[in-house]
């Protein structure tokens, strides 16, 4: 479970438990939209009526998947992220609209889901641990075979910890955004470039 510290996101996390699969697909991801806006919400200025204009939902920065190509674009997330973000929008989105997607045994979700690469994570890891639970039995690897086959068991599990994984790296990036902000100018994008020979003490 990623740290979760706001008291709706925990009631949100939990509160989608399998037997609510609709609700999971709607709720996990507006966790990660979350911390999408969060990335915004360090580097932007600090301009809350202008950040309020193009964020509300329907500004020119209100939609998830809007969001998610810009943050890629400004290179605040890697190739990996924002392939599975975008289709975490698409489960969302087919979730909340189309009455007839139910839980995600939906074959246009399914397809989705294990198209994500922490589907593909999830098997790898409980295949690792399978083979090491064999060729090398011990309490410990008989656990770790045991946790990761129950992540790999259902599909709403899968999706969980693919959430997990996305939040968790979110959380990460607008850590280190913040450090490597604090260091440089207000206008550092587009400031002139240091003198390096000013710099040395060269120049007048």
């Amino acid at each position: 479970m990623p740290p979760l510290t706001d008291k709706s996101e925990l009631n949100a996390y939990y509160l989608a438990d399998p037997a609510h699969a609709r609700a999971a697909g709607v709720m996990w991801p507006a966790i990660v939209e979350r911390r999408i806006d969060r990335l915004f919400e360090t580097a932007l200025r600090p301009d809350i009526e202008i950040r309020r204009d193009l964020f509300r939902p329907s500004g020119a920065l209100g939609n998830y998947a809007v969001k998610a190509r810009l943050a890629y674009l400004l290179g605040w997330v890697g190739d990996d992220v924002y392939h599975d973000l975008l289709l975490v929008a698409k489960i969302r989105n087919r979730f909340a609209h189309v009455i007839e997607a139910k839980d995600f045994t939906d074959e246009k979700i399914g397809a989705w889901l294990r198209n994500m690469n922490g589907y593909r994570a999830t098997r790898s890891m409980a295949e690792r641990a399978r083979q090491v639970a064999v060729s090398n039995p011990s309490p410990n690897a008989e656990v770790s075979a045991s946790i990761s086959a129950d992540i790999a068991e259902s599909e709403i599990s899968t999706f969980r910890f693919c959430m997990d994984i996305l939040i968790e790296h979110l959380d990460k990036c607008r850590e280190n955004m913040e450090k490597n902000l604090s260091s440089l100018r207000d206008n550092w994008l587009v400031a002139p470039p240091p003198d390096p020979e000013r710099e040395k003490g060269g120049g007048g």
